[in-house]
């Protein structure tokens, strides 16, 4: 039996209204509000999973699931 390191990343995504005046200061505004807590995003917020691992001599092996 062998022991392998394996990756697992988790994508949360929540689509926010921001009102601005132009993309770039929304997108702005959404920075500040996420680094201040007032965008938490949590497990409800899971889009996608991804589970991937590679083996000591480079094969590869990687699950991409939608939740």
């Amino acid at each position: 039996m062998e022991t392998f390191t394996i990756t697992v990343k988790e994508v949360l995504e929540r689509k926010v209204e921001i009102e601005a005046e132009n993309i770039h200061s929304a997108t702005v505004k959404a920075q500040y509000q996420y680094e201040n807590k007032e965008i938490v995003l949590n497990t409800e917020d899971a889009i996608n999973l991804i589970i991937s691992g590679r083996d000591k001599e480079g094969e590869s092996s990687e699950l991409d699931i939608s939740i």
